[in-house]
């Protein structure tokens, strides 16, 4: 995702800036789609002040007490 390189907020799909990399537009493939979405019509600009910011966003299961839930 696009991450700024000063303010270090993130762009949505419409090149607004965003401050959750959560609601920042997602790259699911190589870098060639950040590329073309960074110099097409909602990217930034100034695109040579992003970079793309590889994220990881893991998952658990949380312990649950069944007998409390009853």
């Amino acid at each position: 995702m696009p991450k700024h390189r000063e303010d270090e907020h993130y762009l949505d799909q419409y090149g607004q800036p965003v401050q959750s990399f959560m609601k920042a537009i997602k790259f699911y493939t190589n870098d060639d789609d950040y590329a073309e979405w960074l110099l097409g019509r909602y990217g930034p600009a100034n695109p040579q002040n992003y970079f793309p910011s590889p994220i990881e966003i893991t998952y658990k299961e949380l312990e649950v007490d069944v007998d409390a839930n009853s």
